[in-house]
């Protein structure tokens, strides 16, 4: 067999192909290749643990905007609340109050998803379209998310409360005229 070639049998005859020169760095990422798609780099990142991300979006049924983003191994999270103004509400006096940021601690973070599990999990709240008094949910878990309406309904407005009762948003106000 002359240098650089290799004999293939194809179709019952031996056929001569020029063969493409590899160090041993290559056939080692060739060989190693396929582990990667079963134990990710992600998983890894200069020895410390990443968890996959979770967050959850949330706008009530006055289009006040509540955000959760859980990123971190401790299982804490951060969160946003940014209210309705009201220059920008339907009436221009209502106000979602005043806006907000800050931490929740793992235990926090674990009754957060507990109370968004219960109403998850009860297809009786569902609603197709976003009306004024609904609850709009984006939950994303790593590279999937899912979203969903809740109605205007006693668990929703519970929901809402321990939102408040958390300091995780502001208590609403109406603007007085003049």
């Amino acid at each position: 067999m002359p240098n650089g070639a290799l004999e293939f049998p194809l179709a019952g005859r031996a056929e001569k192909r020029k063969m493409i020169p590899m160090s041993k760095k290559n056939w080692a990422w060739l060989l190693l290749s396929p582990l990667f798609l079963i134990f990710p780099l992600s998983q890894s990142c200069g020895g410390e643990k990443v968890q996959p991300p979770w967050s959850l979006s949330y706008s009530d049924g006055s289009g006040n905007s509540l955000r959760f983003a859980q990123d971190r191994e401790d299982g804490s999270a951060e969160f946003e609340y940014l209210p309705v103004r009201p220059e920008n509400s339907s009436t221009g006096i209502y106000s979602g109050g005043e806006p907000r940021q800050g931490r929740l601690d793992a235990k926090q973070v674990k009754e957060l998803q507990k109370h968004l599990g219960k109403l998850e999990s009860d297809a009786s709240l569902r609603v197709e379209d976003r009306d004024k008094g609904t609850g709009a949910f984006t939950v994303r878990e790593g590279d999937k998310s899912r979203s969903f309406i809740l109605k205007n309904s006693p668990a929703l407005s519970e929901f809402n409360d321990f939102l408040l009762k958390n300091g995780w948003r502001s208590a609403p106000k109406m603007k007085q005229p003049g």
